[in-house]
């Protein structure tokens, strides 16, 4: 029996239950199908439904390759293995129903955050060692473990997902033969095509803790020969920033001899995971920014500055690529200046490049596990006499004010972030701050009230709901802005950038880190390109004026604050 698709309303039902789910918004897409929000009619209850067009699968092999990852992952239930719902088919498509983890993966967070504290890898490898422990309990091989498929929840839990390249052991000894993983993360046996067991599995955790602490793969090189090579002759470097213990684990990880790496059992009883601060939840905050441990432990390496970034561009904006005179409200003007500092991303599309090439917008192009966790969904300009007010989609608040202190109250409106004008940055909570009487805080806390209260009854509500928030929350804030006759530019101290166009409300969030550019329609959903897509696909004439604009206004941005640098120590 085959399900029934309304294509025009876009509802699927499961032709064994009859339950039906109606397709929403378009996550993503993989070498097979795409990947929707699919919500239940009855109970709008949220799930992850994969699209596999059947006229992928015309190959024995590639029929075989999904009847086996259907069969494998539909028999394991753990809390850090991505749930299986249900899967089904008609005439067009194959469907697989699964768990929608809200918070996309390990890739997005390290690619936002660069590098993670070992309290933080703490929390997630333990949990993605749990996972790979279950899987090899039932002689499951994931093959294929990276930071991509590595998904997160709304609470911040790890599931490992992808189970394409899974295969079962059948008997002991056995070993596979497959040339198949992820280039940086592929083990040497596989290389080598020596066969491989559980013992692959054990390396690429090894690959995934050592670029969460040291931000970027062990063996990665300019080149796929030079890092297979330097992963065949086991050529890597521990950096002596991370601790003892964890340099320790990622080398009996990184063991080319596969039959002395530690099984995930004695991978979760190393003394890197029972020795050190270990937090049993970690904030929303730290998908962007380094959580506040410092009120909690002493972690050793944990209280690194944000990343810095520059804006710097490559080419001077003309008269008619920004305002000439613009109100800009530079950060303090005496840091640290370092012109040599390598542009993290580039806007200087050719205007002619693009002609021609593109179609209208399409789930094809858009990236939407790259979309922004924080932006500016209200401000308030009211520098005449206090400052810049602004909230975040999260609901929290926050201030510039004029004498270059900003201050940030999460969204339980009980948790704060001070950061005075030399930026020396104090976290705290309101009942704290008036307890010890710190005048200064509480002063500007009566200010942000003000801010908050005119927000909350004179502007559009915007973003997600609030939630309450853990006393290691660390929320970005903004930086720097500027304002012109055509737009405002906020830079938060994540790196992002947003650019609100006032004639038509559009907004583009710009985050370097990602290489890509989110468009904020009025009464749309987001939608986030990569760069390197636009620039081979191309974009509308809109975009690719405002994104022209864009580049002369932050770089105007850059004349006022030269030097993004590390803000908080």
């Amino acid at each position: 029996m085959s399900s029934k698709t309304d294509d025009s309303k876009d509802i699927i039902t499961v032709p064994s239950t009859g339950q039906r789910f109606r397709k929403g918004e378009f996550l993503g897409k993989g070498g097979f199908g795409r990947c929707y929000e699919f919500i239940d009619m009855k109970t709008d209850q949220k799930y992850a439904g994969k699209i596999v067009s059947k006229s992928m699968l015309v190959k024995a092999h590639h029929r075989s390759k999904m009847a086996s990852e259907i069969a494998i992952h539909k028999t394991i239930n753990h809390p850090n293995i991505v749930k299986f719902i249900t899967n089904f088919e008609n005439e067009k498509n194959v469907y697989i129903v699964l768990e929608l983890c809200s918070k996309k993966s390990l890739y997005e967070l390290q690619k936002r955050r660069r590098y993670l504290t070992e309290a933080e890898v703490r929390y997630f490898m333990s949990q993605a060692v749990s996972g790979c422990k279950h899987l090899h309990d039932l002689k499951i091989i994931h093959r294929d473990l990276k930071l991509a498929n590595i998904f997160i929840d709304g609470d911040l839990n790890l599931k490992l997902g992808d189970f394409g390249l899974a295969a079962q052991i059948e008997h002991d000894g056995e070993r596979k033969r497959t040339l198949c993983g992820t280039p940086n993360y592929i083990a040497p046996e596989i290389l080598k095509k020596l066969g491989h067991s559980f013992g692959v599995d054990a390396w690429s955790l090894g690959c995934i803790m050592y670029t969460l602490l040291v931000g970027k793969p062990p063996f990665e090189t300019e080149t796929l020969h030079e890092t297979y090579r330097r992963i065949k002759d086991n050529n890597f470097q521990v950096p002596s920033s991370i601790s003892k213990n964890a340099g320790d684990l990622i080398t009996k990880l990184l063991n080319s001899n596969p039959e002395k790496r530690p099984s995930m059992a004695e991978i979760l009883n190393h003394a890197f995971f029972t020795s050190g601060y270990f937090p049993s939840k970690l904030p929303h905050s730290c998908l962007v920014a380094e959580p506040n441990f410092a009120d909690t432990c002493l972690v050793q390496g944990s209280r690194q500055p944000f990343h810095e970034v520059n804006y710097k561009l490559q080419t001077r904006p003309t008269a008619k690529s920004a305002d000439p005179k613009p109100n800009a409200k530079p950060a303090n003007k005496d840091e640290n200046v370092a012109d040599k500092a390598k542009p993290v991303m580039n806007l200087n599309i050719p205007k002619t490049f693009l002609a021609g090439k593109f179609s209208p917008f399409a789930d094809e192009g858009i990236t939407p596990s790259m979309d922004p966790m924080y932006w500016i969904s209200k401000w308030v300009d009211y520098s005449d006499k206090y400052g810049f007010g602004y909230q975040l989609t999260d609901s929290s608040h926050g201030v510039f004010f004029n004498d270059g202190a900003r201050l940030i109250l999460a969204p339980d409106r009980v948790h704060l972030q001070y950061i005075d004008s030399s930026g020396n940055e104090q976290c705290t909570t309101t009942v704290k701050a008036e307890e010890k009487h710190v005048q200064l805080i509480t002063k500007k806390l009566a200010i942000i009230n003000h801010f908050v209260k005119y927000m909350d009854e004179k502007l559009v509500q915007s973003g997600r709901k609030p939630f309450i928030e853990l006393d290691s929350c660390r929320l970005p804030y903004v930086y720097s802005w500027l304002r012109t006759e055509t737009a405002i530019c906020m830079l938060l101290s994540n790196g992002v950038a947003q650019i609100n166009f006032f004639q038509d409300h559009k907004k583009l969030v710009i985050c370097p880190r990602l290489e890509c550019v989110s468009v904020v329609r009025k009464k749309s959903r987001m939608k986030t390109y990569r760069m390197c897509d636009i620039l081979r696909n191309g974009c509308t004439s809109d975009l690719l004026s405002r994104l022209h604009y864009s580049r002369g206004v932050l770089e105007l941005l850059r004349e006022n604050t030269p030097k993004f640098n590390a803000l908080a120590q």
